[in-house]
Formats: C-alpha cells, structure tokens, sequence
C-alpha cells in the first residue's frame, strides 16, 4: 500500500493539477483498484537501475508518451529526466538523452537539439544549472518557441489560463458528459 500512496502523491504534483477534471478523478480512482505491493517497485527499481541498454552504448531518448491521462506536456519531461538521473545517469547523459540524441534520431543533429545558427530555436532559459541539479529544470526564466521569446510570467499566465479552463468546462458540463469521460 506504500506504493499506492506513492502514486497517489505523484498524482497531486503540481503539474497534475494542470489536467482536466476527468483526468485527476480517473486516476483517483485507479489510485484506488491498484494494489501494488513492494516487491513490484523493487523490481522496477532494479530494472531503471541496470540500465543495461545505457551501459552497452546504447544512445537513450527522453520520450513522454503524450497523450496520457498521468503524462502533462512539459512536465513529464523533467519528470523523466529525473528518472534517469535516479537510475544512475549523470544529469549531463539525461538532458541528453531529451536533447541532443533527438536530434540524431531524427536524423538532424545539425538543426534539433543543440544551440547553433541554423538550428531549430526552441530552447529553456534557466535560472540555475541544470548539471548541478536537475530540479534546476524547473527553474525557468523563459522559452524560446519558434523563435518567440516566453519570460516566466507568460508562461505561468498560460498555465493559468489552461487551469481556468478546464475549471470552466467542469462547471458547465452536465452529469451526463462527466460520465461518458
């Protein structure tokens, strides 16, 4: 049960909160069916902790698997990241794994994760170093999307305004909506 509270906790982090309605009553009651026992978070422990693809060389991807009801855009990646520095990656290998290595994925590692002339402009400006510590991630001064500058504050104004939406919609929608969600 240790675990289930473990999850029911991920669930009330702030970038949950950022979810519509049906989302976060879909995973309280899924916090509630699962029983998950220790020995089940032991194995995964052990498993992200191997990392036997990373030790035979093999190039890792930061990958968030959106849509999902638990997976927020943007957050889930800085989730992730931290999990990869748990499991025994330096932060440096773990941003890389959500940066640089997309790009050579994708065959494009002159223009798509790297800062460079010519090179996609889509970056975080960081308040702190995130090879100190990768909860320094979080501390964003502002984006750069598709070359249009985001400071902090419009940022925190857009995620406002997703959280008055879905608010919105939750008191608007009949009985009936809510259920067929």
């Amino acid at each position: 049960m240790r675990a289930a509270r473990k999850l029911a906790t991920a669930l009330l982090n702030a970038a949950v909160r950022h979810s519509p309605a049906e989302t976060r009553s879909w995973g309280e009651a899924m916090i509630r069916e699962l029983e998950f026992v220790e020995s089940d978070w032991v194995a995964l422990r052990w498993a992200a902790g191997s990392l036997t693809a990373h030790d035979a060389g093999v190039p890792l991807l930061i990958g968030t698997d959106t849509p999902h009801a638990f997976v927020v855009p943007g957050f889930a990646v800085h989730d992730e990241i931290q999990f990869f520095v748990n499991a025994g990656l330096t932060p440096y290998e773990a941003i890389s794994a959500a940066t640089v290595n997309v790009g050579k994925f994708l065959s494009k590692p002159k223009t798509i994760g790297i800062v460079a002339p010519g090179a996609q402009a889509d970056l975080i400006l960081l308040k702190d170093n995130p090879l100190d510590d990768v909860k320094n991630l979080a501390r964003t001064a502002g984006v750069m999307y598709h070359g249009r500058w985001l400071s902090q504050e419009d940022l925190q104004r857009g995620l406002d305004e997703s959280v008055a939406k879905y608010k919105q919609k939750d008191k608007t929608a009949t009985p009936a909506e809510h259920s067929e969600e």
